[in-house]
Formats: structure tokens, C-alpha cells, sequence
């Protein structure tokens, strides 16, 4: 995980070049490696990827109208139906297989129209054979870091406001969620996945705010009641250890966790997400939202894999989440082949769950925990943290126009200063695949190469938020803000991206239609801008500010509803590029003929507050630039504003959203 107190790192991320020449090559060349190296019996986590791809085009003109909701279940029933028809051969062979001992855990992973398992060799083989397989992925093993930042390094404990013994905790007022909660939102009923170890959920400050899932609970026990493949899963599922107990698999024993133990982190960003203050502390962002868990560590502390950290995700987006937040990842060092397979992998899930509308708010990372410092450009940045936001200013773009699925968070402490341990940017996808057990299978990313000065990559972290010595939920009760006292706080880019979560919870209260990719673009057109001017590699677009984020969020659900104002034949008005708190709008109109032309602006109560066009003007395309400032000269407020064009009696118009 992305915390200070724990990361997860990907481990076995290297370039193999020796590869068995016995191997089909749908079977990628590290697998072939290790199953070279098995031993006899032994079972091999591994990732299927099927070949056919769906007719996505289709689907969405079917979807055209739906609203966020209903189109994140039509995309997840399309998805499943489609993945349970190109997979049912092979899971049928995988089902006769287990039976005979030679495989285990098998998941259908939809998004990604993938199988995962734990596969003996000759079933691997077994399967190379067959045509409708695109390849066949060795699932990499997640570990928690085995040193606790701070044990070692006393002096990179980062300093922090002290926690009040009693009332809100400083990250929730510094962001100024209270300012939102007196207006009656406290993001109720939006559901938060949290993949994680787990969350404590019987915390007084959570147990009322877990999410249950109907079917199950009122169900029969042992019976799959909803039929979404896991049997009893009344508050999500434990992944790693494949049960439907998703507790905290964290010790709270400081010397457990000094020699090694994993701390109860799910817990902690669970209570920042939604905790409700019922225990005498205010640690949540959005105490009405719900809180789905996703466990993917064991109870052993042993570390989960790439597999279950997938189905975690699917999971999510199958059974109704708003958002997805993860305080994880995993370094990535190199640009080999590996690395990059592993990196589209992840790409196209983030970007599948996007296209579901669901939001995804990820961790930057801590940098490199076992040095202290940070990992050369570009990689700093831990993926999936990495993959492309679903929104990026124009102005900001270097040599790549692409657009992902993730909200990539780094940490701040109550000065607004970056934590040291956050992850920098910029990140790199520039794919330069040359084994051809992977070219022939993998998309090869180039919408962002790393090679200054003149090709930047990508700029990340987006946003970033309070996560030092952050105050929530202790597993068992109560609350804590230090690890171990003076040796290890909760601090992290982990302890950041809740605040997001539940930032983004608020927001969809009051604009439940809101797509990923607005939600983005609102996140950081409204952050506290710092650190050098514009998006930055340390800052991104700056500290994420709740009551400008969720006006604006309201603002736009005004927007998106019809105008008042009929368009009228011949007149056509365009908002050729608008960046919300970046310079204005660029409007663009075409008049059929030439007379006096008039472009008017009001705010949503019917006042004129500016007059950019007032002019005899001849037929044909015309622009003009309205820079959000009033007829007195002052900048007009954050809000909804209505652009007219008026020549004759002829009138069109077009509604704006101006954002400070």
C-alpha cells in the first residue's frame, strides 16, 4: 500500500531475456521462465487474457440518455454477458481441471475479459494450445514494504498538526468539508470501495456506515444469493484469503509492526472516507457515504497478488460503487518488457472502470521507501498511480493527448508544504516492447515519452490533500494519528487519497450524473493552487478544496439541465475550449446574415453581467474570448452563467460554468 507506515511493492519486476524456446508464445516469457523453475504439484498464479475484444460502438448508442448509475449497470451486465460467453470454454476446462486438483481459485475478471487462477503447469499448457487465447500472464505477488519508514530513519517522521483531543481532525478541516456538511450534505448513500487489508467494521465509527449487500444478508447462508459469483459477501469480500470476512487483517502492537507485522491501514483510510464521529473524534469526509471493503492482503500478512487486486476492482463496479479508492501500488523501476505488460494491464482495467462511470482515486506513492528518497524520473510516481487522469488541461498536455482513469493523489501537511516522502512526477508511457511474447499481445502505449527537454511525459500526481500525521479510525476503537509514538506517524500519500474519496462523495451527492472526467477536471480547476504556477510534478493542480469542488459539482448539474431559452434556426453558438479557472472561454458563433449581432452574459438569476458583442457584424464565423469579468471590471463568482446570441429576433444560447 501507498501509506508512509507500508507500501506495497511489486516484486520480480525485471527484464527476463532467457526464455524456454519450448514454450508456446502465448505463454509471455517470464511465465515460461517460471515454469521452468516449478515444482512438481506446484500451482502458478496466472492472468488469461482472451482474445476477442467487445463492440463497444454498439453498446454505447444503446446507452445514449442513462444516467450515470444506470449506465455503470448496463456496462457491467454487457461486460459479464460478454466475458461469460467468450469464457465459458475455458472455464469449463478449468472447472474439470480443479476438480482433478491442478487448479484453483478460479475468477472470471470481466473488465479486462480475463481468467485468473492458480494453474499446474500442464494446465498452462493445456491452454496455450487454444486460439482463443490472447495471452497468458504470470499474476506478480503485492508485499507489504518490510521496513516501517521512520524504525529505521527516525528523522523522516514529518511534522504535523497535533490532533485535539477532541472535534474534527485537522485534514477535514483544512480541506473544509465542515463548510459542505452545514448545507446538509454529508455524501450520503454514495458507496466508497476501499481496497485495502480490510476494514474494521465493527469501529463505532463505521459499523453504521458499511455497506450491505441485500441479497446476502437476508439470503440463505451459503447460497449465492445475488448470483455475482461469491457466496455471502454482506459487506464485500475478503480477495486474498477468498472468504466473506473482510476484517482488518492489521496488528495494532508496535512491536509486531516494528519487526515486520502489517499495520490495520484499511481501517485508517476508512475512517478518513466516512468515519462518523460517533466514538468523539470527526476523522470523516463524508460521514453519510457507505463503505464497501475489498480485502486484498492475507490474514498472514504475506502479501496479496495482482489477481486479487483485479477482482477487488471488478467487484466493485459490478455491485453498484460510486467510487473506487486505493491507497496502493506498486514501484515500477524500469522500462522492460514485464514492466510495461504490467503497466497496460492496469491501464486498461483503471480505463475500463472509467468507461463504467465510476471515479478512481489512487495513491502517488511514498517514493522509495528503503532509501527514504525518491526513484529517478519517471518513476516515481507507483502504479496504477501512474495511468493518465480521465481529464488534463490542453495548456498542460507535452507530447501526449490520451486521457486515463485515475486521480492520482499526493500528500500535504497542515501548512499546505508536500510531504517529503510524496511521489513525484512525471511518469512515462512510451512502450518499446521487444520480446515477442509481448509485442504480439500488448497495445504499446506511446501518448507520453519521458526524454527532456523536449518530451516531458506525463504530469502527475492531479490533486493532492492533508496526509501527514493524519488522525482516523484504530482498529478495536478509538483513534490515533502515530504509529508508534514519536517514531511513526500515519502519514502518507495512503492517508491523502481518502480525503479525496470522500471529497468526490460529497460531490456526487449533489450531482450524482457527475462522469469521472468532470469530477477531474472540478478536483483541480478548484484545488488551492501550489508550488510553482500551474499543474506541477510536486503539487499537481494543488490541494483539493471542498466547498469550491462541491458548488461547482452543483453548478453543473444546473448546467446540464435544459435551458429556458429556445435555439433558434440559423444562429449556432459553440464553447470552442473552456478551462475552468484557466483564462475564460473561447466562443465561437455563426451567423447566417450579416446585421447587428449582440452577445450577452447572465448569471443564473437573470442579471446581464457582461456584453462581450454589442456590433454590426457580417454573415459567416466569428470568435471571441469572454474572460469571466464583469461590466465594472471585476471577476465574476464561481457559478452557472448563461451566453446569449441575439441578432434580430432571432436568439441562441449557451450555458457556462465558471469555475475560480
Amino acid at each position: 500500500m501507498v501509506g508512509k507506515v507500508k507500501q506495497m511493492a511489486l516484486l520480480g519486476i525485471f527484464l527476463l531475456t532467457a526464455a524456454s524456446l519450448a514454450w508456446p508464445e502465448v505463454i509471455l516469457s517470464d511465465l515460461q521462465k517460471r515454469m521452468d523453475e516449478a515444482q512438481e504439484g506446484e500451482k502458478i498464479p496466472v492472468i488469461i487474457l482472451m482474445k476477442e475484444a467487445p463492440d463497444r460502438a454498439s453498446w454505447e448508442k444503446s446507452w445514449q440518455g442513462l444516467d450515470r448509475k444506470e449506465r455503470q449497470r448496463a456496462f457491467a451486465s454487457a461486460m459479464m454477458n460478454f466475458s461469460r460467453q467468450t469464457q465459458q470454454e475455458i472455464l469449463g476446462i478449468l472447472d474439470s481441471e480443479q476438480s482433478q486438483g491442478r487448479a484453483e481459485r478460479i475468477r472470471s475478471l470481466f473488465l479486462l475479459n480475463a481468467v485468473s487462477g492458480r494453474l499446474s503447469v500442464s494446465t498452462i499448457k493445456l491452454l496455450s494450445q487454444r486460439s482463443d487465447i490472447k495471452a497468458i500472464v504470470l499474476s506478480k505477488p503485492i508485499v507489504k514494504n518490510p521496513e516501517l519508514p521512520g524504525v529505521k530513519n527516525p528523522g523522516v517522521v514529518e511534522g504535523g498538526q497535533e490532533s485535539p483531543s477532541k472535534g474534527i481532525a485537522w485534514g477535514v478541516q483544512k480541506i473544509g468539508a465542515p463548510t459542505v456538511w452545514a448545507g446538509g450534505n454529508h455524501g450520503e448513500d454514495v458507496i466508497i470501495d476501499v481496497i485495502d487489508t480490510g476494514v474494521d467494521y465493527n469501529h463505532t465509527d463505521l459499523s453504521s456506515r458499511v455497506w450491505i449487500n441485500q441479497a446476502e444478508q437476508n439470503g440463505t447462508t451459503g447460497v449465492d444469493d445475488d448470483g455475482n459469483g461469491y457466496v455471502d459477501d454482506i459487506r464485500g469480500w475478503d480477495f486474498a484469503d477468498n472468504d466473506n470476512n473482510p476484517m482488518d487483517c492489521g496488528s495494532t502492537d508496535p512491536w509486531a509492526i516494528m519487526s515486520g507485522a502489517t499495520p490495520p491501514h484499511g481501517t485508517h483510510v476508512a475512517g478518513t472516507v466516512a468515519g462518523t464521529g460517533a466514538g468523539g473524534q470527526q476523522v470523516g469526509v463524508a460521514p453519510g457515504a457507505k463503505i464497501m471493503i475489498g480485502k486484498v492482503f492475507p490474514d498472514t500478512g504475506n502479501g496479496g497478488t495482482l489477481e486479487d487486486l483485479l477482482a477487488a476492482m471488478d467487484y466493485g463496479v459490478a455491485n453498484g460503487a460510486d467510487i473506487v479508492t486505493m491507497s496502493l501500488g506498486f514501484s515500477i523501476t524500469d522500462n522492460g518488457d514485464t514492466s510495461q505488460m504490467l503497466k497496460g494491464i492496469m491501464r486498461t482495467e483503471c480505463d475500463m472502470i472509467r468507461d463504467a462511470g465510476v471515479i478512481l482515486t489512487v495513491a502517488a506513492g511514498n517514493g522509495d521507501p528503503q532509501s527514504g528518497g525518491h526513484f529517478a524520473k519517471p518513476y516515481d510516481i507507483a502504479c496504477p498511480g501512474d495511468v493518465p487522469a480521465p481529464w488534463y488541461p490542453k495548456t498542460y498536455l507535452h507530447n501526449g493527448d490520451s486521457t486515463g482513469g485515475v486521480i492520482t493523489v499526493g500528500a500535504t501537511d497542515s501548512n499546505d508544504v508536500i510531504g517529503s516522502f510524496s511521489s513525484r512526477g512525471p511518469t512515462q508511457w512510451y512502450f518499446t516492447l521487444t520480446d515477442t511474447s509481448y509485442t504480439n499481445h500488448f497495445v504499446k502505449w506511446q501518448d507520453y515519452r519521458y526524454n527532456p527537454p523536449s518530451q516531458q511525459g506525463l504530469l502527475k500526481p492531479d490533486v493532492c490533500a492533508p496526509g501527514v500525521k493524519i488522525l482516523s479510525c484504530k482498529k478495536g476503537g478509538g483513534y490515533w494519528d502515530a504509529i508508534i509514538s514519536g517514531v511513526a506517524n500515519w502519514d502518507g500519500t495512503s492517508m491523502a487519497t481518502p480525503h479525496v474519496a470522500g471529497l468526490v462523495a460529497l460531490m456526487l451527492k449533489v450531482n450524482p450524473n457527475l462522469t469521472p472526467a468532470q469530477v477531474d477536471s472540478i478536483l483541480e480547476a478548484t484545488a488551492l493552487e501550489l508550488g510553482i504556477a500551474g499543474k506541477d510534478t510536486v503539487y499537481g493542480s494543488g490541494r483539493v478544496r471542498a466547498p469550491q469542488a462541491v458548488a461547482a459539482a452543483q453548478a453543473l448539474g444546473v448546467a446540464n439541465q435544459p435551458s429556458d431559452l429556445p435555439t433558434l434556426s440559423g444562429l449556432k453558438i459553440v464553447c470552442q475550449s473552456s478551462n475552468p479557472g484557466f483564462g475564460g472561454f473561447d466562443l465561437r458563433y455563426d451567423l447566417p446574415v450579416s446585421g447587428r449581432t449582440q452577445l450577452l452574459i447572465f448569471n443564473i438569476i437573470g442579471q446581464e453581467v457582461a456584453k462581450p458583442v454589442d456590433e454590426y457584424q457580417a454573415a459567416g464565423r466569428h470568435s471571441v474570448k469572454w474572460d469571466g469579468i464583469d461590466a465594472d471590471g471585476r471577476r465574476v463568482a464561481s457559478g452557472v452563467y448563461l451566453a446569449v446570441l441575439k441578432q434580430g429576433q432571432k436568439a441562441t444560447s449557451l450555458k457556462l460554468i465558471n469555475i475560480r
